[in-house]
């Protein structure tokens, strides 16, 4: 059922020159517990990954400076020089507007190197990696537990998306590509351009990605959704 939203921003992305050259970057376990994935946080200690010196290195590729990856993400250079020393841990959000301006994605940021080596993938629940995010203010994070690694050749991607009750999108975000969800468990209100969809378990969507979109869970209970993209963007 879609309802309209008067508190749904719609979100544009926008782009800047920005020099030197002609460059332009656009704005925009305790195992017995061993049905449980993997935790691994998404900041200084093991999103170790090294996601600071893979964000650095992106940039230095594309000849861009603190600066420019500042302004163009809507953050401080200097929140961009901690994130690249692994001294602060970013957004969900944030994250993606770093991927989106540094041409990679999150999956490529925060990867392992590929375990499997075959055109098989088997991830067992009990493999299975898991990235907490915050809002760097106190807020409630979202988690994604990875079904699938993220490797270059990939054409989609898959995450289980964990949604505690009051948590949420940090903002409305657009990129290239589709979307499909199904929701496992909980309640959730997926905002898409200036519609609001309420979903329950067993709830299933799907959507174009250049559309603003985001979701908040405004129930009581934990959400979970298993959310797939084409291409991968995270």
């Amino acid at each position: 059922m879609a309802n309209r939203s008067s508190n749904v921003t719609d979100t544009k992305a926008v782009e800047t020159d920005m020099t030197p050259g002609s460059k332009s970057i656009a704005k925009s376990e305790r195992v017995d517990e061993s049905s449980k994935p993997r935790r691994v946080q998404s900041s200084a200690s093991e999103l170790a990954l090294h996601l600071g010196g893979r964000l650095k290195h992106a940039r230095l590729l594309l000849g861009f400076s603190l600066r420019q990856v500042a302004e163009a993400a809507g953050i401080t250079e200097g929140y961009v020089s901690k994130l690249e020393n692994d001294r602060v841990r970013p957004s969900l959000a944030t994250l993606h507007r770093l991927a989106n301006i540094l041409q990679t994605t999150i999956g490529e940021l925060v990867s392992e190197a590929d375990p499997f080596g075959k055109n098989v993938v088997v991830v067992l629940r009990d493999r299975r990696q898991v990235f907490e995010f915050t809002d760097g203010r106190g807020g409630v994070g979202t988690s994604l537990e990875k079904l699938i690694p993220s490797r270059p050749e990939n054409l989609l991607q898959a995450n289980v998306h964990v949604v505690a009750p009051g948590g949420g999108s940090e903002e409305l975000i657009t990129h290239r590509g589709q979307e499909f969800g199904f929701v496992l468990e909980g309640q959730l209100e997926l905002l898409v351009g200036d519609e609001v969809y309420k979903l329950s378990e067993g709830d299933a969507f799907c959507f174009n990605s250049e559309l603003p979109h985001g979701y908040r869970n405004k129930g009581e209970a934990t959400a979970r959704i298993v959310w797939v993209n084409t291409p991968p963007t995270f």
